[in-house]
């Protein structure tokens, strides 16, 4: 039993790290696409 929750703990822990990296990505992401959505406006009103 205490090698089963060894091993779920562990597994547990990298698909956080999984997750963190996504989330870490996806905010990269949507910082990017609202600076070129500024961009775009600013550049379409000169």
């Amino acid at each position: 039993m205490d090698r089963l929750h060894v091993e779920l703990t562990m597994r547990l822990s990298d698909l956080r790290g999984i997750a963190d990296e996504f989330d870490r990505d996806s905010t990269s992401r949507e910082a990017q696409m609202l600076q070129h959505r500024e961009r775009t406006i600013v550049g379409g009103i000169k």
